[in-house]
């Protein structure tokens, strides 16, 4: 064997064998897909019509609290499947709550949203859930890409988020992309590229105060609803985001009669809970304009910005009024916990604005608050570019709720001034003001003048008395 022929047998060895490496991890696989009767059928007597389905591949283990999905279906009944792995069986109580997915035929345009899950069966470590509000459609390929599932905190177990915020689930990635064909048995399921959430904050922030000058003279804050994040891919620019959330509008009043100091009435209502999805991109802007309020701020940021950006858009400072005599100007901080909480996060989201009014009766002690809240935030989706390519992927994200106290303070500065032709008139005035004081002090003065002269006059005729029968003493001695 000549040495060409050999360099031609090794290119060839090494070029099979990145083929091979290649199809393996890029080849869809073929599973069983069993659609079944109705939703109440037995989880183990499902995953036993799946090929290669082994009971032993899946160990019980009470310390893992994971979930893992292993299967899907369609049921007759048009409904979504999904078959669960839970180590833990059911020693620790677990169910999982909600899911990520996305139907659109081609990964490169996910839109993941999140489903609740309604648990159907269990039998040892395999779990079964019904998709919830979910139809299967009609469509010959049906494309289910599921990023990840999530079940409820567990105390104790868990890693709190800190900073007064509130985790209230917990994700796994799934990260497989399963493809139904009517008409067949069998799907194929191959991997997904997923992004992962590694270290998030949930707050907001007041981007303008003002006062309602009609007879009503609430106070109106602007709020600015923020979730800041860090994760495991590097990203250059971030261009599209969809953030899940759920609001619920909330009001608080008080009635107090303040002749006999006692609360005559307090009423605290929630509305109904709202989920929604917000989808951001590089271009939006948050624009607000307080026209119609007094001191009330206009804005106008981006709603994606880098964690600097984010800081420096919000500690501002802005003059309200100026005159000959005064000048009032408005700040706005971000609290040191506040930036401790942003410290690390590379990215920030502005989702969602909402509006918070309140006012209070000086005289009756009477109040009335009104807020919209925002929790269980999630991001679902990020479209960024990184060293040129773009990528659009499904995220990894848990739920979680921030405090519901801003975590930047409003500050209000009043500076007095004199006018310019004032400077040379300095040593008048202040001799000015030296009089005036003497002058409105003088019945103060002329009491302690009084009474001090009065006491100077006591003490010397008490010494001249004192001289004098002195005197009078020695003068009788020397006559005796």
């Amino acid at each position: 064997m000549t040495d060409r022929t050999f360099e031609i047998n090794k290119n060839l060895m090494c070029f099979l064998l990145v083929l091979v490496i290649l199809c393996t991890v890029f080849m869809p696989v073929q599973g069983v897909a069993f659609a079944v009767e109705e939703s109440g059928s037995n989880v183990l007597v499902d995953l036993n019509k799946a090929e290669n389905f082994n009971v032993d591949d899946y160990p019980y283990n009470p310390t893992d609290n994971s979930l893992h999905v292993i299967h899907v279906a369609e049921s007759t009944d048009k409904e979504l499947l999904v078959y669960v792995y839970q180590p833990t069986g059911d020693s620790a109580k677990i169910k999982a709550s909600s899911i990520s997915i996305s139907t659109a035929l081609d990964n490169k345009n996910i839109k993941p949203d999140l489903y609740g899950l309604e648990f159907l069966n269990c039998s040892g470590v395999f779990y079964k859930y019904k998709v919830e509000d979910f139809v299967v459609s009609d469509s010959a390929t049906r494309v289910y890409s599921i990023v990840s599932i999530l079940r409820p905190f567990i105390e104790g177990a868990d890693e709190e988020a800190g900073f007064d915020n509130t985790i209230l689930e917990v994700p796994y990635p799934v990260a497989k992309e399963f493809i139904f064909y009517s008409g067949q048995d069998d799907y194929q399921m191959q991997v997904l590229d997923v992004v992962e959430i590694t270290d998030k904050f949930v707050g907001y922030v007041i981007v303008s105060q003002g006062v309602d000058p009609g007879l009503t003279n609430y106070v109106v804050n602007y709020c600015s609803h923020f979730v800041a994040f860090s994760c495991d891919k590097e990203i250059d620019k971030l261009l599209e985001a969809d953030v899940y959330y759920v609001s619920q509008s909330f009001s608080e009043t008080h009635l107090y009669d303040s002749a006999f100091d006692v609360t005559l009435e307090e009423k605290i209502e929630f509305g109904i809970s709202v989920s929604s999805v917000a989808t951001l991109t590089s271009e939006d802007k948050l624009t607000y304009s307080g026209e119609g309020l007094w001191w009330a701020e206009n804005v106008l940021v981006d709603r994606i910005q880098k964690t600097a950006d984010f800081i420096g858009s919000t500690n501002v400072s802005e003059t309200v009024y100026t005159g000959a005599l005064i000048d009032v100007s408005k700040a706005s901080k971000i609290t040191d916990d506040g930036l401790e909480a942003l410290k690390n996060k590379q990215w920030v989201l502005r989702f969602v604005d909402t509006e918070e009014r309140y006012r209070s009766d000086i005289n009756t002690g009477a109040s009335e608050y009104y807020s919209t809240l925002i929790g269980d935030v999630s991001i679902l989706r990020l479209k960024f570019e990184t060293d040129g390519e773009v990528y659009n992927l499904g995220v990894v994200d848990n739920k979680q709720t921030g405090s519901d106290k801003p975590i930047n303070e409003w500050e209000y500065n009043v500076n007095f001034k004199l006018p310019s032709w004032f400077d040379g008139l300095k040593d008048i005035a202040k001799l000015i003001l030296l009089i005036v004081f003497i002058i409105l002090m003088s019945p103060v003065i002329y009491v302690v003048l009084n009474y001090l002269w009065k006491g100077v006059k006591g003490v010397v005729k008490s010494i001249f008395k004192s001289v004098k029968k002195h005197k009078q003493s020695r003068n009788k001695k020397k006559n005796k």
